[in-house]
């Protein structure tokens, strides 16, 4: 490659991420003229790497929406596409555009969640898979049998990502998972904080998360940053912090910190 110009694809680099960083590294010092495009869950933090996130699929706030209109959106189209694939007579209608808004958006927009849940248009309605997704692992389970396996079920391709997690980050993980919206790192330390970690402990491991794209910001430029988990990977860590040792004392100092906060609003206020 030394003499040559050439764009060279690395696909899927997060559970060798450090092999190929080092790899990467010494490739691009000796073919100046290369170029790398890595896709991997985090950073592999080496020089000249410019970071470029991929979201989720975009989807719409409002339920109130012609077919035509929720079209306009990436989810929705993925969505109706897949579904038109695995049952040919499907059709978005206004009927059933809501529940089409209604999965994308309670599956957080996940280009693999919303095939799998189409996937199942050959034997329940968009409604039923909608009502049914309080329990999402249960509904996405049937993916292409070509598929690798991590990317056959919903619960495969997060228990993939939960494997390459150290212990603290899992244990964090699973911790964060009692903050069913955003929340900022004051409150993450308040709760989770001395439970075998301490504040800054908090502060560099939910710093982890983000960089394996576990937690996501939701709110910057205001005094305190906002964060995420989302609701997909907050059921599955959910489902681990219930059997965790600690969480009956995680949840009852999260009841106790939201339940003092209307007093800090309103002076006097019990």
């Amino acid at each position: 490659l030394a003499t040559k110009q050439v764009l060279l694809v690395v696909d899927n680099c997060e559970h060798v991420v450090g092999a190929s960083a080092i790899l990467l590294q010494d490739l691009l010092q000796a073919a100046p003229r290369t170029r790398v495009l890595a896709t991997s869950r985090e950073p592999l933090r080496i020089d000249g790497e410019r970071i470029s996130l991929v979201p989720p699929l975009s989807f719409p706030d409002s339920d109130a929406l012609s077919p035509d209109q929720a079209l306009e959106y990436d989810a929705i189209r993925l969505l109706v596409e897949r579904a038109e694939a695995a049952l040919p007579s499907f059709v978005l209608s206004p009927g059933n555009c809501g529940s089409a808004v209604a999965i994308c958006r309670r599956l957080d927009g996940i280009p693999l969640a919303i095939e799998l849940a189409a996937a199942r248009i050959r034997v329940l309605s968009l409604e039923q898979i909608a009502a049914r997704l309080h329990d999402c692992f249960r509904v996405l389970g049937a993916g292409h049998r070509t598929e690798v396996p991590r990317h056959q079920t919903l619960r495969a391709a997060i228990d993939w990502s939960y494997d390459l997690l150290t212990d603290a980050e899992r244990r964090m993980l699973r911790r964060l998972s009692v903050f069913v919206g955003s929340f900022t790192v004051e409150a993450a330390e308040h709760i989770v904080a001395g439970f075998e970690t301490n504040g800054g402990d908090v502060f560099d491991i939910i710093s982890h998360l983000i960089d394996k794209s576990l937690v996501f910001v939701t709110e910057q430029g205001g005094p305190h940053v906002r964060y995420r988990l989302l609701e997909t990977v907050r059921q599955y860590a959910h489902e681990k912090f219930l059997a965790d040792r600690d969480a009956a004392r995680v949840s009852a100092r999260h009841a106790q910190n939201y339940a003092g906060l209307p007093g800090a609003v309103v002076p006097g206020m019990k």
